[in-house]
């Protein structure tokens, strides 16, 4: 998949509406999970491990967070883990994603590429259905079913009511568009939820079924409350990106409850 997006994005809206094939359509459809390439989840071990090995104890400037190399360290080590505690939880109690994943057509692979949503694709992986629904560009005319296509940014915009911005990378003989919803506070609620990480792992004794040194957490020594939660195999990581969130779980081999 081509990422490199096209010079000069601010007239890449204007190029992807001119240029897209008659049989090319940008819409919303509701996609078999098992026919999305989901290429960042085999990372989602190493971004729990990262956090709780270095990420955890980092005091963060920021308002700084692109200077030097900490951008690089910021996400390895802080953002990966945040995001996903913060958009687990954003997802399982509302029922979804108010921004959908955007997905294209891939030929080369027969299946279908997502971007963007590098983040949000681990947590479906982690805990969605085997139906998601998705903005859809169904590339050289792939067949499929839509439940509404747009024929502008604006009515992208007015169907979501947010703000949006098209930006297109050249790939299989198309323009390819990512829809990209705004992103304002984007790192507001990444420093919430690390506030809030810190504290709880700071603050709470966990008893749990799984040795949680295998993935780097460390007890908390002066605790305020207790907390117990049981996995079953395979389930660790999910558990471990619930925990912060939730005093109350019983779901899917998971089990969290205050003692």
């Amino acid at each position: 998949m081509i990422l490199s997006a096209l010079p000069h994005n601010d007239t890449h809206n204007e190029l992807f509406w001119k240029y897209k094939l008659p049989c090319e359509y940008l819409g919303v459809s509701v996609i078999k999970s098992n026919y999305l390439f989901f290429d960042t989840v085999d990372s989602i071990e190493l971004d729990v491990k990262n956090f709780f090995k270095k990420g955890i104890n980092t005091t963060v400037d920021w308002g700084n967070l692109h200077h030097g190399n900490f951008s690089c360290q910021y996400q390895k080590y802080i953002e990966n883990y945040t995001k996903l505690v913060w958009l687990s939880k954003d997802y399982i109690i509302n029922e979804g994603f108010n921004n959908p994943i955007g997905i294209h057509w891939n030929p080369d692979i027969q299946k279908w590429n997502i971007h963007p949503g590098g983040s949000r694709q681990k947590v479906l992986d982690l805990f969605g259905p085997n139906k998601i629904k998705c903005i859809t560009f169904n590339t050289q005319g792939k067949k499929t079913k839509f439940k509404k296509i747009f024929n502008s940014k604006a009515e992208v915009e007015k169907f979501y009511n947010s703000t949006v911005f098209i930006t297109v990378c050249a790939d299989h003989g198309s323009l390819i568009p990512h829809v990209h919803f705004s992103q304002e506070t984007l790192i507001n609620n990444v420093q919430d939820s690390f506030e809030h990480i810190q504290s709880f792992f700071a603050n709470t004794k966990i008893n749990a079924n799984f040795n949680l040194e295998d993935y780097n957490v460390t007890p908390a020594v002066d605790y305020k409350k207790e907390i117990t939660v049981h996995a079953d195999k395979g389930n660790e990581l999910k558990a471990l990106i619930l925990l912060p969130s939730f005093d109350s779980y019983n779901k899917g081999g998971i089990k969290i409850e205050c003692t």
